[in-house]
């Protein structure tokens, strides 16, 4: 499909608010399939990875929703990142392997060992979340049964560490059923050791204790409603681009962070308590949620068509949102996310009840400001290609719509 002959058809449904689900799936989908290739490829390359080998020989035999929820997934994504860089990462490969039992059960029982260590304190296997107080696990390895998996594991000072886990993800020792917050919606992965913040920016990804959790499940549900009410289809996107939330919370200062990265596909980062502890007000957590669902949305869009064509050298441009200059890729992405949210907040001033209508208003109109100096900005520019050009038109439509359309 040609970028110019989809301006005004699937390519301008899928860049509109509530965006296109199916389209949205379909280049989903087209991500998984490449990721199989280049697992299947290094499979051949080499034969001694035995973790990859066992997926690429299951792979075939799940359905095609299977295999989408296996290597489509974040977890999925980190797998085939580990394993084709040769610097495998037991924590990928344990979801990975878990995904692969809850999807089929096995013919045989099977173990295999997996290389490097694990600190465990929350970590998603399969359907299930295993509960642990932080142990140092070397010497992993899993056994896959009919309607069982069975991690061991050494700990220093203390022996063997075990864990049984059900198929069916009923809970067992040490372990409880994994869930989103609700009927297709985000799920917590707080704890988790393969999706933490390790950009050194000055945030910290807590482990939730469990008055914590519940707090903020609820406050995630009532985001996950506003949301549901206003965009329904980037709700439904949202299983393919914002799966997991991974709080953060500032270590100085009062800035909310949040952020998303093309490395991470599928986990959104998320401010969701100060630095003081106090929790983010749960129409706060929306705007951070749409906010990195969009860029998430933009990247699988940029797999397949990209938004620039930089100068030799880039040229730069002031962004009022970073107060310094950006590149033309920062422009697009931040164009299009704060336009989305103008719309947004003016959406659900229409909406909402009274208390959320003055939050709305208030954060449309900062929104709006910031936008007409950055279009400015970028007028004159001729680093956009066509899909870019098509990003930044969608944007200056929403822009001229009247609140509530």
């Amino acid at each position: 499909m040609e970028v110019n002959r989809m301006a005004n058809g699937s390519l301008g449904r899928f860049l509109a608010p509530d965006g296109a689900p199916q389209l949205t799936r379909s280049l989903a989908w087209r991500r998984t399939l490449e990721r199989w290739a280049l697992i299947h490829r290094r499979a051949q390359e080499a034969p001694q990875d035995q973790v990859l080998a066992y997926v690429v020989a299951q792979i075939p035999m799940l359905s095609a929703t299977g295999r989408h929820a296996v290597l489509g997934s974040p977890d999925g994504a980190a797998f085939v990142h580990s394993h084709v860089t040769g610097r495998q990462d037991a924590t990928s490969d344990l979801a990975v392997l878990g995904a692969v039992h809850a999807e089929r059960q096995p013919g045989d029982t099977r173990t295999l060992a997996l290389q490097g260590s694990l600190v465990c304190r929350r970590q998603g296997v399969g359907r299930s979340v295993i509960i642990d107080q932080g142990s140092q696990l070397d010497g992993l390895s899993i056994t896959l049964e009919d309607k069982t998996l069975s991690i061991t594991a050494r700990v220093a000072g203390a022996g063997c560490w075990r864990r049984e886990l059900r198929r069916d993800g009923l809970p067992t020792v040490g372990a409880e059923r994994r869930a989103p917050i609700g009927e297709g919606a985000w799920e917590l992965v707080d704890g988790w050791s393969g999706f933490e913040n390790d950009f050194d920016d000055g945030n910290e990804s807590p482990l939730l204790d469990e008055t914590s959790r519940v707090d903020l499940t609820r406050a995630l549900k009532q985001a996950w409603s506003l949301l549901v009410a206003i965009a329904p289809g980037a709700a439904e996107e949202m299983q393919e681009t914002a799966r997991y939330v991974r709080p953060l919370r500032p270590r100085t200062g009062d800035t909310i962070p949040s952020f998303s990265s093309r490395d991470l596909p599928g986990v959104i980062f998320v401010g969701t308590h100060r630095r003081d502890g106090v929790p983010i007000e749960f129409t706060h957590l929306v705007e951070s949620c749409f906010h990195e669902h969009l860029h998430n949305r933009l990247y699988l869009l940029e797999s397949a068509y990209p938004l620039t064509v930089p100068e030799t050298p880039p040229r730069c441009y002031w962004s009022p949102w970073k107060t310094a200059d950006r590149g033309i890729d920062g422009m697009v992405h931040a164009i299009y996310v704060f336009a989305h949210l103008t719309w947004f907040w003016r959406r659900a001033a229409t909406l909402s009840d009274a208390a959320i209508a003055k939050v709305a208003i208030r954060r449309s109109g900062e929104h709006f400001e910031a936008l007409r100096e950055a279009l400015r900005t970028i007028a004159t520019t001729t680093e956009l290609a066509p899909a870019g050009e098509a990003v930044i038109a969608a944007s200056q439509n929403l822009l001229e719509k009247p609140a509530g359309d």
